[in-house]
């Protein structure tokens, strides 16, 4: 993007929560709330006091960036919901980030990096980038057990941080200043739900 442009990013896909206004190729607010839990209470606050201390209003923004998973099911519904949201009722861009990519992305190091999240379960969300100047995904976001991470690590930097809207901004700025516009707006989980819906019964007709 232009420097004159204004990116509003979110992120609330591993239990914290955060908003970031990026403008003139800079941070100009920013808000986070580490501790886990109440996203949906904090997030639209958080985002309107981020506005209001930058003295803008949704209607100055130009994009809205949004974490979209892999992380935690509630957090990443959370996040994607308001980001519709507000795209859509200003009729602006929705930039869709993988967690794992904005975790790579806020590390300096060059060279292979593999981004983890803890899935839990002794699983884990991991993916391969490499850096060279610019980060390049080397494979696809997967859920793989502990004992199958350190194959996927070997030569490589882990990085395993809590992402923020911050990077989530400032990658969002540096895609859309590369030529991308293709951007994904739907949840990536990787793995089902915990929580399943109990399965439909029949009637039954009294006899």
């Amino acid at each position: 993007m232009q420097n004159s442009h204004v990116i509003l990013a979110i992120d609330t896909s591993l239990g914290a929560c955060s908003a970031a206004l990026l403008g003139q190729g800079k941070i100009l607010t920013q808000a986070e709330e580490p501790k886990p839990g109440n996203q949906s209470r904090l997030l639209v606050p958080m985002i309107e006091s981020v506005l209001a201390k930058a003295g803008l209003a949704y209607k100055d923004l130009t994009a809205v960036a949004c974490t979209i998973g892999p992380g935690g099911f509630t957090g990443i519904r959370v996040g994607l919901a308001t980001a519709r949201a507000i795209a859509l009722g200003i009729n602006q861009p929705l930039i869709g980030l993988s967690t794992l990519e904005t975790i790579a992305f806020a590390s300096t190091a060059q060279g292979d990096l593999l981004a983890v999240i803890d899935a839990h379960r002794g699983q884990y969300y991991a993916q391969r980038f490499r850096r060279n100047g610019v980060l390049v995904p080397q494979s696809d976001p997967l859920l793989v057990d502990a004992k199958t991470l350190p194959a996927l690590a070997h030569g490589a930097k882990t990085v395993q941080e809590q992402p923020n809207a911050v990077s989530a901004a400032r990658l969002a700025a540096e895609k859309w200043a590369g030529g991308e516009r293709n951007f994904p707006a739907t949840p990536l989980y990787i793995r089902e739900p915990d929580a399943k819906l109990p399965a439909k019964q029949g009637l039954k007709c009294a006899g």
